[in-house]
């Protein structure tokens, strides 16, 4: 029987393990939370309208708009969210074609994550 093995390399984490695992699988990120993560610095009631309508955005040209708006409003979130997260991962606009599920919240993640943290 094979033993799972602990892994020595720094900041490998969950992200990677599921990237090495299953090359071809899209990683998404959870709007809620990045939402809740970048409040906790930046906490704003302008930004939550902000930055959900660039999480929304399916258009590559009104994503590049709303990003600027949301630089406009407040630059530090908009470093944050440059500097923390890859647009690939949580963008509608960045994704790839094939997802045909629109929902940006999934309860499905939050069964997973507690089972396996």
């Amino acid at each position: 029987m094979a033993r799972a093995q602990r892994t020595s390399i720094p900041n490998y984490g969950l992200i990677q393990t599921i990237g090495d695992l299953l090359p071809g699988v899209d990683h998404r990120m959870c709007i809620k939370h990045m939402y809740n993560n970048s409040k906790k610095e930046h906490s704003e009631l302008t930004l939550k309208d902000r930055t959900w309508a660039t999480f929304r955005t399916s258009y590559v040209n009104l994503f590049a708009f709303h990003m600027e708006q949301l630089k406009d409003v407040n630059d530090g979130a908009y470093k944050w969210l440059i500097e923390n997260t890859n647009p690939k991962n949580w963008s509608k606009s960045s994704s790839r074609t094939t997802p045909k599920c629109d929902i940006l919240l999934n309860n499905i993640y939050e069964s997973f994550n507690s089972t396996i943290l």
